[in-house]
This record gives structure tokens, C-alpha cells and sequence, in this order.
């Protein structure tokens, strides 16, 4: 997942905040607090946001901070629609459409945003991305998160 912009064409807020033990986080990983410090997300969650840096694998809560691009319902993400385990075709009916968000089992893309998930929802598509055609297996399109879902504005 990326960051792109803000509906105002500012750049995404990116704060340092403390970090969970033996957390090995990667770019663009979605991130969420666990007992009050930044770790990968699970299934559904409520998204702190994506990480800006790679995790530091500290061996205690809070040795070091690491960067967050923050999730708000103003800051508008890319990400490949596609399912943990499946290719997706993208069709013109995936704009405007919610859908959850998942860590993808196979493939090159980390997290996606989960075409096979309608209910447990995150995320509302915005556009497909200017160069992915609307019948691109796994195309990139744009996105923000529900404000329900944003854990520092919910």
C-alpha cells in the first residue's frame, strides 16, 4: 500500500510513535496499536495507519519510534485490488465499492485490498490508477478508509 496525497494535494501525515518488541514491519504495511504501540495488523482491523520505515526489531516495547503515514478518511492510499490467495479482474463496478483489506498469502503484493470481502469493510474505492486498464488482473486503484476504521481519528 502507498501513500498518495490528501484531497487537498498536501502530503500524507507521517508521525513517529513507539514501537511493539521484535517488530519486523515492512514499507507499506498496514499497522495498527497493540497495548499502545505500532504492530502489523490482523484480520479486519481498526488501521493505525502504513508504515513509512521498516520495523527495527527492537527487543523491548518501545526502544524505538518508527514512522507512520496516519489513516484518515483525507488521505488517499493506492493498493492492487485482489483476495489473499486469487487474482482479481478489475471492472468498472469496483469504483465506489467498499471492500476490506488483507495480508496477501501468494504474489508480490503485501496488502491488498480484499475483493472477495464486502462486509467487513475498511476502504472505499476512489479510481483506478491512470495506467492499469479496467480489465487489469489485479489493477491499482486509488482508496480512502472509513473514518470508523481510522484508529487515530475514530
Amino acid at each position: 500500500i502507498e501513500a498518495i496525497r490528501t484531497f487537498t494535494n498536501a502530503p500524507p501525515m507521517v508521525v513517529d510513535l513507539p514501537e511493539s518488541a521484535s517488530h519486523e514491519g515492512i514499507i507499506g504495511e498496514v499497522q495498527t496499536w497493540a497495548s499502545g504501540y505500532v504492530d502489523t495488523a490482523g484480520a479486519d482491523p481498526t488501521v493505525l495507519g502504513i508504515l513509512a520505515q521498516a520495523g527495527h526489531n527492537d527487543s523491548s516495547a518501545g526502544d524505538s519510534d518508527i514512522a507512520v503515514i496516519v489513516a484518515t478518511p483525507q488521505t488517499i492510499f493506492e493498493a492492487n485490488l485482489a483476495q489473499a490467495a486469487a487474482n482479481t479482474t478489475a471492472a468498472a463496478t469496483s469504483l465506489g465499492t467498499a471492500y476490506g483489506i488483507i495480508a496477501r498469502s501468494t504474489g508480490t503484493a503485501w496488502w491488498v485490498i480484499d475483493s472477495s470481502d464486502t462486509s467487513n469493510t475498511r476502504l472505499r474505492i476512489l479510481k483506478r490508477r491512470w495506467d492499469h486498464a479496467a480489465t487489469d488482473v489485479n489493477a491499482r486503484f486509488e482508496f480512502t478508509f472509513f473514518v470508523a476504521n481510522c484508529a487515530l481519528v475514530a
